[in-house]
């Protein structure tokens, strides 16, 4: 089952897809919001794990090793999201290097307001999971506007 004018993404399991849709019906977010938020979600849970790699297991400072991952993560994206939320407007070869580097500085302002907030939350709190998820939510919605109308041309 797929919504009107939306490209059927098969790449994702059907249940998920199935659940997306149905949640994208009940709330009127669009589909491709969903489907950011959970690659989002993935690169949350890739960030969370290799930030406390690089605090607990490596002993590194707060505000390098948030700042490494924010970036690192960005690239994690910016494939996910070429692959699973637009496939429609896919990229390729040149394209492909041309939507990262243009992802990638769309992102930059969302990944320093993301630095920020976690920085500010951890000055306030310091607990380093709370203030890295504070600062994820910062950039996200203004990733994904500029992002999906900038890197991917969907509108």
């Amino acid at each position: 089952m797929t919504l009107p004018n939306e490209p059927i993404r098969s790449e994702l399991p059907a249940s998920l897809m199935a659940a997306l849709q149905g949640l994208s019906r009940a709330t009127s977010l669009p589909l491709d919001f969903l489907l950011y938020g959970c690659v989002g979600a993935l690169g949350a849970a890739v960030h969370f794990s290799l930030l406390a790699v690089l605090l607990n297991g490596l002993g590194l400072p707060f505000l390098p090793s948030h700042t490494a991952v924010t970036f690192a993560v960005m690239v994690l994206n910016f494939v996910l999201n070429n692959r699973f939320t637009f496939p429609g407007h896919r990229l390729h070869g040149r394209a492909f290097a041309a939507g990262l580097l243009r992802f990638c500085l769309i992102s930059s302002l969302g990944a320093l307001i993301n630095v920020a907030a976690a920085y500010i939350t951890i000055r306030l709190a310091p607990f380093w999971p709370l203030a890295t998820l504070v600062g994820i939510a910062a950039g996200t919605v203004w990733n994904y506007r500029l992002s999906k109308r900038h890197t991917w041309k969907a509108h």
